[in-house]
């Protein structure tokens, strides 16, 4: 995936992680984490690898982090500069 996506870690309670991928610079309102704290919906949709999706209820979740993704080519220049 190009960097313009950023990976999405869905902890649930039940102590699984849900990976997903959403595009960073999409609108604020369609991102996993605004729906998550603001959204109306009592699920999440996410989109997984290999353009599955998943449905997760709100309730379900623990906590949500974000990462960037790093294409090969920032991550050889990032291993460089150190």
């Amino acid at each position: 995936m190009c960097n313009t996506y950023q990976q999405v870690n869905i902890f649930l309670i039940n102590g699984n992680i849900v990976i997903a991928y959403e595009n960073k610079y999409g609108p604020v309102h369609q991102s996993i984490l605004y729906e998550f704290q603001q959204g109306t919906s009592k699920f999440i949709n996410a989109n997984l690898v290999d353009s599955q999706k998943a449905s997760i209820p709100k309730q379900n979740i623990l906590y949500i982090t974000t990462s960037p993704i790093l294409d090969k080519k920032e991550d050889n220049n990032a291993t460089k500069n150190q």
